[in-house]
Formats: structure tokens, sequence, C-alpha cells
């Protein structure tokens, strides 16, 4: 495999790492979620449900799209749509927000950013024989995300200071005082 080759593996495997990464380390925030909205674990289970639901719908889609207009395109506004998703969701006041900032946006960006999108790249700039051991190696970039991601996020959704759950927090508290 030339340099290039590996660059290209590399640099998808990276994006997925820190797509699925940050996807699946969500979970860590359904205590601090829960404390920062006050909607209840039922609310956040139907936003993680339709999620999952929605990360399967968008892919297809997503590789239409990166086929007409590029993958490059598609990857950064599913980046951002993740970025989105999960910087607003501790502001949610509602169920139907939580189900669109968790279960639409970010699932939806990470849909785009996702496998699907990221494997057709990768397939179209290597050699037939060499696609199944890059497919491999990017979905290894997956693993590694939830490997790494996971324990970074952990310990700031405990420390009220970084947590951005604890900013909605002081809001509902005032809220709930003012009653």
């Amino acid at each position: 495999m030339s340099r290039k080759h590996i660059g290209i593996i590399v640099a998808a495997g990276l994006v997925f790492a820190l797509i699925f990464g940050v996807r699946q380390s969500v979970a860590l925030f359904i205590g601090p979620l829960n404390s920062a909205t006050g909607l209840g674990i039922a609310s956040i289970s139907l936003a993680f449900a339709c999620a999952q639901l929605m990360w399967g719908i968008t892919q297809p889609v997503a590789g239409a799209v990166a086929d007409k207009y590029g993958t490059g395109r598609v990857i950064a506004i599913g980046a951002v749509l993740v970025m989105l998703g999960t910087v607003l969701t501790p502001h949610a006041t509602s169920t139907w927000m939580l189900v669109l900032l968790i279960g639409v946006i970010a699932a939806g960006g990470g849909g785009m950013a996702g496998l699907g999108v990221l494997m057709s790249a990768v397939a179209r700039a290597l050699p037939p024989e060499k696609r199944g051991i890059a497919s491999g190696m990017v979905n290894a970039g997956g693993s590694f995300g939830q490997f790494v991601v996971a324990p970074l996020a952990s310990p700031s959704c405990r420390s009220p200071g970084c947590c951005a759950a604890s900013i909605p927090r002081r809001r509902t508290a005032r809220r709930r005082r003012s009653r």
C-alpha cells in the first residue's frame, strides 16, 4: 500500500473513531442529562431509540448525497450536526426537543459521517485487493474511538464545572424556586 492509501485509511479511521466514540459515550451522560432537563429516563430512552433508527436511515441517504456532492462535504456536515446535537442536548426542555437533538440531529449527523460514507470513499481510493484490509482498519477506528472517548468523557460528566449539563441545571433550579 502506498503512503496515500495509508493516509486515506488512517483519516477515515480517525473520523470514524471520533464520530462513533462521541455517539457511544453520550450514554454516560444519561444521569446528568436527566438531572439537567428533569425530563426523565423514559424521555431520554425514547430519544436514544429514535437515534438508533435515524442512524440507520441516514446512511443510505448520506451515501447518495455523497455520490452527488462529495464525500468530504457530507462528512463535514455530519460532524457539525453531531456537535450541534451534542452541545444543545443539555438545553432541551421537552421530550420532543430531546428527540430532535439526540434522535434526529446528532444521530443523523453520525449517519452522515458514519461507516457507509467513509467506506465508500476508502473503497473508491484503493485497489480492489486492498479493500478488505482497509475495511477492517477503518472499522477498528470505531472501536478505538469508543476505547478512547468514553474514558475521556466519563470524568467530565461527574465534575460540575466541566459538564455542559450543569448549565441548565442551575436554570431549572431557579425555575423551581420561583414557583
